[in-house]
């Protein structure tokens, strides 16, 4: 028995309703590739969705990254400046947050949201 003509059948027996598809329109979407491609769904499996993603992601990296060389060197101009070996307190910002550092040599560095 043809795909198409055992769905409408079921269908109609579970719900009262036929699905109605060709046997070429099942087989084209029962094709695993294109079940991922027609999911394009924000945070979905297609290609071009994954791209998109992957790009955000690459660009927060790379903000993450200038944040942190930024909070590094405020960190090393500090220590610098004040001539002390520990550094208690520095605020930096990246996109409008706020961070709190604690830096000292005799605990861990730690971060906190401000």
């Amino acid at each position: 028995m043809p795909l198409a003509v055992l769905l409408r059948q079921v269908s109609k027996g579970r719900t009262g309703k036929e699905i109605v598809y060709t046997d070429a329109q099942l087989a084209q979407i029962l094709i695993p590739q294109h079940f991922v491609e027609v999911r394009k769904t924000y945070g979905g499996p297609s290609p071009s969705e994954t791209l998109r993603a992957i790009g955000v992601s690459k660009r927060s990296l790379v903000a993450d990254d200038d944040w942190l060389k930024d909070a590094r060197a405020r960190l090393q101009a500090q220590n610098k400046c004040s001539g002390q070996p520990r550094l208690s307190l520095i605020s930096a910002t990246r996109e409008g947050h706020h961070c709190a550092i604690n830096v000292s040599s005799s605990s861990s560095r730690t971060a906190k949201p401000v």
